[in-house]
C-alpha cells in the first residue's frame, strides 16, 4: 500500500528537519552565552512540521473521498477508504496531542 519510491525521500526529509531547525537558532546571542532551550527547539520543529501535516491530512481526506466515490460498493475498496479516513483522524489527533504536550510542559516548568 505504501509506495516504496517515497520511503527514502521521506526518511531523508525527516533526518534533515533537525538541521533546518538548528540552522535557524542563534547560537551566539549578544551576551556570548550559547543557550538553547529544548522547549524552544521542539516548538520550532513542530511549527515547521505543522503545515506539512495539515497538507498531508487534507490530501489524505481528498483521496479517501475519491476512493469512496470510485468504490462502487466493492467491500475491499470501501474498507481501504475507511482505513484512510481513520488514519487521517489518528494523524490529526496525534498532531494536536504533540502541540498540547508542549503547552503542558511549558506550564509545568513555568516557561512562557
Amino acid at each position: 500500500m505504501i509506495n516504496k519510491k517515497l520511503i527514502i525521500p521521506s526518511v531523508i526529509t525527516l533526518l534533515a528537519l533537525p538541521v533546518a531547525v538548528l540552522a535557524a537558532i542563534n547560537f551566539n546571542p549578544p551576551s556570548g552565552n550559547a543557550v538553547v532551550q529544548p522547549a524552544v527547539v521542539v516548538v520550532a520543529i513542530l511549527n515547521f512540521i505543522w503545515p506539512i501535516i495539515v497538507g498531508i491530512t487534507v490530501i489524505m481526506f481528498l483521496v479517501a473521498g475519491i476512493m469512496f466515490m470510485s468504490a462502487q460498493g466493492e467491500p475491499g475498496k470501501l474498507q481501504a477508504a475507511r482505513s484512510m479516513v481513520i488514519y487521517g483522524i489518528v494523524g490529526i489527533i496525534v498532531t494536536l496531542l504533540a502541540f498540547s504536550i508542549i503547552g503542558i510542559v511549558q506550564l509545568g516548568t513555568g516557561i512562557f
